[in-house]
């Protein structure tokens, strides 16, 4: 096995640097959080994101209306790592469905959800209206998320076509919902997710930002604003390329 870390990117100076373990054993090569199991498909240095595959809830129910499987899957960031509200949505699926999303912006905790019902495969709506699936926006910031399922009649009355529910956080334009989605979801463990990130947690930064020590744009870049929240984002110079975050990064 063929496995090693490399550093990310440095924010500042007065964190240590995010390590993904990047793991050549298998094809394609999976990177991953060090000691964590977020498993990271894709990141833009620039924009301050980063997709992650999160995982899917479910809520699965036998002919006589007795629980088989139901897991409430949980994601904790760290810092400066938030959940992107902007290119994100949650979303459940089933004919027999609510679910509830909580988690945390900063300490405030922040509940919401949707609801779900349908009677036969025919009724099922495509326009996330409801009838089979339902969706929601989530506030911006959010730091992590618990995802809980639940059903209201076991789902006895359309176990035969719909035996379980799912919800999940998912990136916006990377799920649809023909009435194909119950079977394909029951082999889908995990969707993509995007993160955003910031420097600081001040509206206006940059000016303060470059005069402090811990300034984390490096040679050859130069220090942004970011657009979805407080902080900033380093950038190279136009003419360089690379991770403006480590010295020397941004090579012409």
């Amino acid at each position: 096995m063929c496995t090693r870390e490399k550093t990310f990117f440095t924010p500042s100076t007065s964190h240590p640097p995010y390590l993904l373990h990047w793991d050549q054993s298998i094809e394609p090569p999976s990177a991953n959080w060090t000691d964590t199991s977020i498993h990271i498909t894709n990141f833009w240095l620039a924009e301050g994101e980063m997709q992650i595959m999160s995982y899917t809830a479910r809520d699965c129910y036998d002919q006589k209306g007795e629980g088989t499987y139901q897991n409430s899957p949980e994601l904790t960031l760290i810092p400066p790592y938030t959940i992107f509200a902007a290119k994100n949505t949650f979303i459940a699926v089933g004919c027999d469905t609510y679910v509830i999303f909580t988690g945390y912006q900063g300490e405030q905790r922040y509940i919401t959800g949707c609801m779900s019902l349908c009677n036969s495969l025919g009724s099922v709506d495509e326009s996330f209206s409801g009838v089979g699936c339902c969706q929601t926006s989530i506030p911006s910031g959010m730091k992590n998320r618990t995802v809980t399922l639940s059903s209201y009649y076991n789902h006895s009355d359309i176990w035969s076509f719909n035996p379980c529910s799912y919800a999940f956080i998912v990136q916006e334009g990377h799920f649809s919902f023909p009435n194909t989605s119950f079977q394909e979801l029951s082999v889908t463990e995990q969707v993509p997710m995007v993160l955003d990130w910031a420097i600081g947690n001040e509206p206006d930064p940059c000016d303060a930002a470059e005069r402090r020590q811990d300034f984390a744009c490096n040679n050859n870049s130069k220090c942004v604003n970011h657009d979805n929240r407080n902080g900033y984002v380093c950038k190279c110079f136009p003419g360089y390329e690379g991770n403006p975050y480590l010295p020397n990064g941004c090579p012409q």
